[in-house]
């Protein structure tokens, strides 16, 4: 079912209580789908929940130091690379940068296209209604993860058999173009690929495993490490999912870059 490529980390985002703003005493609490912010001191306005929890909403607590596990290292869990996925469609890579700002300009902030020289430009569109398990099916189109920005990261999901199949070209130190709506660019750096095994892929709560190392992770971990930033720093996070053996969920793929000093 290819709606469950994305569950694993996306639906994690929208049930765990983050204490995330030391310094504004900021309490995040856990709602249904939702997390809301509530500021002690005024500077942060509340983030309003468009359904309510329900009365026994469980509150989920987080460790604050994490020991990953390890596999057992007689098992062979490398990725047969004969098996990823392909392109599937060619992306628009014939504009330079400049057009391509004015194509994405709509007369608002939100971000609106993802730019890199010689491989993709393509718009950037919003889940819908917030649905945090939506990902557009077009071709040549890729989305904004909503609960992402609301702990200081862009997050850029794409089907990997669709616009995600070209996150597998992008390589280290490369430059990422973040447009918005009004014409402004935010210029990123690639500083880490990573990969996962989903070790049970259809499972939300499955662990994943670095296919460098070997270290299994909780998916929680795994969500804190790559959608959740620190205060005053930000970062771009293009996840899609890794096939194997026809399975489409078999792993996920990571590529995260920084803002360029």
């Amino acid at each position: 079912m290819r709606l469950t490529t994305f569950s694993i980390l996306i639906s994690l985002g929208i049930v765990f209580a983050l204490k995330l703003f030391s310094n504004t005493n900021a309490e995040i609490i856990p709602v249904t789908g939702h997390l809301i912010s509530v500021s002690e001191s005024g500077n942060t306005p509340p983030i309003v929940p468009t359904v309510l929890p329900p009365a026994n909403e469980p509150e989920i607590t987080i460790p604050k130091t994490y020991e990953p596990k390890k596999l057992d290292s007689s098992i062979d869990y490398s990725l047969n690379q004969s098996e990823t996925a392909s392109p599937s469609a060619e992306p628009n890579n014939n504009s330079d940068l400049l057009s391509f700002v004015e194509d994405a300009k709509i007369g608002s902030p939100e971000l609106t296209g993802l730019y890199i020289e010689d491989l993709l430009s393509m718009p950037i569109i919003q889940q819908e209604n917030q649905q945090p398990n939506w990902v557009s099916g077009s071709f040549n189109t890729v989305t904004q993860y909503y609960y992402a920005s609301l702990t200081n990261t862009i997050g850029i999901l794409a089907h990997n058999y669709l616009a995600g199949a070209y996150f597998y070209e992008i390589t280290e130190n490369q430059t990422i173009s973040i447009v918005d709506g009004l014409g402004n660019i935010q210029s990123f750096r690639v500083v880490e690929l990573k990969r996962y095994q989903a070790l049970s892929p259809n499972s939300p709560e499955t662990n994943l495993m670095d296919l460098e190392t070997g270290e299994v992770f909780e998916a929680y971990e795994i969500y804190i490490k790559y959608y959740v930033s620190q205060p005053g720093e930000t970062k771009l996070v293009l996840q899609t999912c890794i096939e194997n053996n026809g399975n489409g969920s078999w792993g996920r793929y990571f590529v995260v870059a920084v803002p360029v000093q």
